[in-house]
């Protein structure tokens, strides 16, 4: 949990959050970044995150694959890394806004569409290339002036920002799932995911904060997420 010295890896702070993600506003991929900040997860669980993996009535995602680095789909490699988390709730709304995007990709794509239910899938609807990400974040990392942003350093972010609110660090170990046998931690699943719950609520908060006003209109706050 210790920040890396590179400057390209270390966690951002709350007002380099801010500048990014307002850098960000109206992008297509805006959705992966505020996901990724807002779940701390890795590149390839957030590509292979399909849309049944939301569970509206408890308000989870799960997280049951991942896509390499050429973009093939397998099993977490770890034991810690197939799991349930709760997430923010603004992310209901983010995750509405990017179905109605995909929605119209999907339209574009006609008959080259793939169907394979992705949250974050490419304009044909297949898996998008690991590479994209990172493309993306140098694109808007220095529209926001900040030099290069790597996609870990989204994840350390998130830890980071929920040390900052006082989350427990074995609750963080469990939304970034982290080794379970090593940790301290026998709640149950209700319990688990209660304290994630707490946890999520003080993200969800500072996002709200951190994001530009636009981004979520006052009438989609209570919006269902379309699937």
């Amino acid at each position: 949990m210790t920040p890396t010295t590179s400057r390209n890896l270390r966690p951002l702070d709350q007002n380099e959050v801010k500048r990014l993600l307002a850098a960000a506003r109206g992008h297509p991929d805006e959705a992966l970044l505020i996901v990724a900040l807002g779940t701390g997860l890795r590149r390839g669980e957030l590509l292979a995150l399909r849309w049944q993996d939301s569970d509206l009535t408890q308000g989870t995602l799960a997280i049951r694959r991942t896509v390499d680095i050429e973009g093939h789909e397998a099993a977490p490699k770890t034991a810690g890394g197939r799991r349930e988390i709760v997430r923010p709730g603004l992310l209901i709304e983010v995750l509405q806004q990017q179905c109605t995007h995909q929605d119209e990709a999907k339209q574009a794509a006609g008959a080259a569409w793939q169907e394979r239910e992705l949250v974050c899938a490419s304009p044909s609807g297949g898996f998008r290339d690991p590479a994209h990400l990172r493309r993306f974040l140098h694109e808007i990392a220095e529209r926001a002036g900040m030099g290069s942003v790597e996609f870990h350093a989204l994840r350390q972010t998130t830890t980071f920002l929920l040390l900052s609110l006082g989350v427990p660090l074995q609750v963080i170990q469990d939304i970034l799932g982290l080794q379970r046998a090593t940790l301290p931690f026998t709640l149950t699943r209700s319990g688990r995911l209660a304290a994630q719950r707490e946890a999520m609520v003080k993200l969800d908060d500072l996002f709200r904060m951190l994001l530009p006003e636009e981004t979520v209109t006052p009438s989609e706050r209570n919006a269902p997420l379309a699937e």
